[in-house]
Formats: C-alpha cells, sequence, structure tokens
C-alpha cells in the first residue's frame, strides 16, 4: 500500500489532502468537508442563503503516483442536481493539447450525477477549451444510494479498469490514457444532472470511510544513481553533478547542453521487462515552442561526481528521437524497453540525451529534475 487515509480523529491532514474553498462548477467552502469524530469525511452540500456549496479536498502537489489501484469507500448523497464525486487529475492540470491523455487526463472513476442506480465514469482530456476531448461510461451500480460501496481504479500504461463493490464494469484502452503522475479528490457538489435542485431537501451528506492506493504488483520505479549535464567549449572541463536539474540543448560552442543519467535496476527481481519507460519531468523550458531530442544508451564507466564534456559517455545504441513542447510541469516519457532488455545481465543502464536537430537556439532550451531535485527525479519504471 502506497496511501491510506481512514479519516480518523477530528481535523483532516493536511500533509495529504488541501481543503478547497474555491469554485468549479459547484462553489466548495471549506466549512464543508470536515472529520465526523467516528471515522469518516464528510463532504456537506448546503444552501446557506442563495448558493448552494459543496466540500472538497485534494491531494494536489502533495501525493501522486503513476499507475496503481485506487479505491475508496462512500455513502454518496441524493441526487438533485447534486452528486458525490471521487477522482484524479495531474498537477499542473490537463491543458496541454497533444491529441491524447499521456501527459494527463481528468478521470472521473465515479460521479453520482445520473438518477437511479446508475453514476457516470467519465475522463477529459486536451484541456477544458475548444479542445476538449472526453469518453466515458453509464454503470449501473445496485444500491447505488443505500449504505456504503468501493469504487475502485486499476490503472497500467495500457489500460484503465473500472470496478464497484469489487465487480469490474468498465475497461478503457485507448489514446486518452494518463502516463503521468496524478493525485485523488473528493468533492460533493451543486453541479449538471439528473433531478431539480429545487426538489433537494438540503443539507445533504456524502461519508467517505477510508481512500487507499497501491502500486501494482510487480512494477519496479527506479531513480538514478548518477545523472548530469555535461557542457561544451569553455566549460567542457566542469562538472555539473551536484545541480538540481539536467539541461539539453542546441546553441553554438560553450552554449551547448547535453544530460546523462546511469540508473542500477539491480532491485528489478525478473529475467525481462515488459515495459520499461524512462521519465522525466520538465522544470523549465526556452520559449521555442518544440525541440527534438534524441535518446541513447551509453557507457557505464562514469561518475556523476567527475562526468565532463570531455570525459562524456560515449553513444552506444539510438532509441529514437522524440519533439517535446516547452510546457513545464509535465513529464516527458520515452520507451525503453528493447534497450532495459538486453541490459538484463548486470542491470544497469546509462542514458544520454541531446538536441542537436535544426539550427543553434539560444532559446530551445530544455531542463529536467535530476536526483537531486527535492522531488519528481527521473524514473525508470519497469513493468514484468
Amino acid at each position: 500500500m502506497t496511501f491510506e487515509d481512514t479519516f480518523s480523529g477530528t481535523a483532516i491532514d493536511t500533509t495529504k489532502w488541501t481543503i478547497r474553498d474555491t469554485p468549479y462548477n459547484a462553489k466548495y467552502r471549506a466549512g464543508n468537508a470536515y472529520k465526523d469524530g467516528v471515522g469518516n469525511l464528510v463532504l456537506r452540500i448546503d444552501k446557506p442563503s442563495t448558493t448552494v456549496y459543496g466540500g472538497r479536498i485534494d491531494g494536489d502537489q502533495k501525493w501522486s503516483q503513476q499507475y496503481g489501484f485506487f479505491e475508496c469507500r462512500a455513502q454518496t448523497c441524493p441526487t438533485q442536481q447534486t452528486l458525490f464525486a471521487f477522482w484524479m487529475s495531474n498537477y499542473p492540470g490537463v491543458n496541454a493539447v497533444d491529441g491524447t491523455g499521456h501527459d494527463g487526463a481528468e478521470i472521473d472513476i465515479v460521479e453520482t450525477m445520473a438518477s437511479g442506480d446508475n453514476y457516470n465514469i467519465t475522463f477529459h482530456w486536451d484541456g477544458y477549451g475548444v479542445d476538449h476531448k472526453s469518453t466515458g461510461n453509464l454503470v449501473t451500480a445496485p444500491n447505488l444510494h443505500v449504505g456504503y460501496h468501493v469504487y475502485g481504479l486499476e490503472w497500467n500504461s495500457a489500460s484503465l479498469k473500472f470496478y464497484y463493490d469489487g465487480t469490474l464494469k468498465w475497461s478503457y484502452s485507448g489514446v486518452a490514457v494518463p502516463y503521468v503522475n496524478e493525485f485523488m479528490l473528493l468533492s460533493s457538489e451543486h453541479s449538471f444532472g439528473a433531478g431539480n435542485i429545487a426538489n433537494a431537501a438540503l443539507p445533504y451528506y456524502c461519508y467517505v470511510d477510508y481512500v487507499r492506493a497501491w502500486q501494482l504488483s510487480g512494477t519496479t520505479v527506479v531513480n538514478p544513481s548518477d545523472d548530469a549535464t555535461i557542457r561544451d567549449g569553455t566549460y567542457a572541463s566542469t562538472n555539473y553533478g551536484a545541480t538540481t536539474d539536467m539541461i539539453v540543448k542546441n546553441d553554438v560552442a560553450s552554449w551547448a547542453r547535453q544530460s546523462v543519467l546511469k540508473f542500477n535496476f539491480g532491485s528489478y527481481a525478473g529475467s525481462s521487462v515488459s515495459s520499461a519507460k524512462l521519465r522525466l519531468f520538465v522544470a523549465g523550458a526556452g520559449t521555442d515552442a518544440s525541440r527534438t531530442l534524441t535518446f541513447m544508451t551509453a557507457t557505464e564507466a562514469w561518475a556523476q561526481g567527475t562526468v565532463t564534456w570531455n570525459t562524456a559517455p560515449a553513444y552506444v545504441t539510438s532509441i529514437g528521437d522524440k519533439v517535446v513542447s516547452n510546457a513545464v510541469g509535465v513529464w516527458v516519457e520515452q520507451d525503453v524497453t528493447a534497450v532495459v532488455n538486453a541490459q538484463m545481465t548486470d542491470k544497469i543502464i546509462a542514458f544520454k540525451i541531446k538536441n542537436q536537430t535544426g539550427a543553434f537556439s539560444g532559446n530551445g532550451n530544455i531542463s529536467f529534475n535530476s536526483k537531486e531535485a527535492a522531488s519528481n527525479k527521473p524514473e525508470l519504471v519497469l513493468t514484468p
């Protein structure tokens, strides 16, 4: 288990959750999310004057995970243009437009906006404007509004599977599957949907017994043993291994930079992988709309405390090119399955990343968090 909150005690744990007081469809009021002192999170919907308010807590920038199983046990409120939602999203949001949800999607595991014993599963990607895309499914859920029920999501790089009380209700595989870390949200709302708010005998209450998350069995996530920027020209003998970022840039002499990383994945017990992903978090980027990065494997005999442009590891195998935008705060992911499988003898692999396509550009730089960063370090994600 990688996350658990059973909502014991009397105060919401603000190291895990932020209590919202901002509008989105419904208006959220901080006082409408609280603990009842007997092991439940309460999300109230009320109308103290002319405005209907809901409650919301979320883990934005406090806890997130890529892939796994995510679950909550909750008792929903009645549906009169009111709803309970257990959902997920990514930081800094789903606004990047590329035709897929790979860079982040809103995943509504349950939204009780439908009539009767039905609820909606929906996910959204490519922002909420003119490029917005969505898909979903209406789920039949016996006794939905009676007692507590368990809502679950199983998520991997190929699919999303949705469960109600342990029963698989819907599976999806396609372009909307996210490849990035996402955080969990719990909310009660006055929104669109079945019923009529004029008929609601407010206040309504939603109760959440627990929220839990697990990593998928067998998935191994490894951070680098070594990483560094290397710089050419007059800086070719300078070591940058202690910095919190790694820079890639195609520029004139003394301004060009490449990045090198090395992973020891000896903690992975298998002799092969079905999937291996190199994941890098974008910390900064120049104003050029895009740049083409070349990924390759490199020799392993170097250390981040001494490596420089002059002593850089040699190129071994080409992995491929990737066009990357100037969006900041997102993950860039490169498939490295074949080259990882080729390194199963010593389970050590090194990568070099460069940008030597097109004309020199002072604004084509991109920087990634290094292993010295406080969070969102580079990852090698291995799936059996």
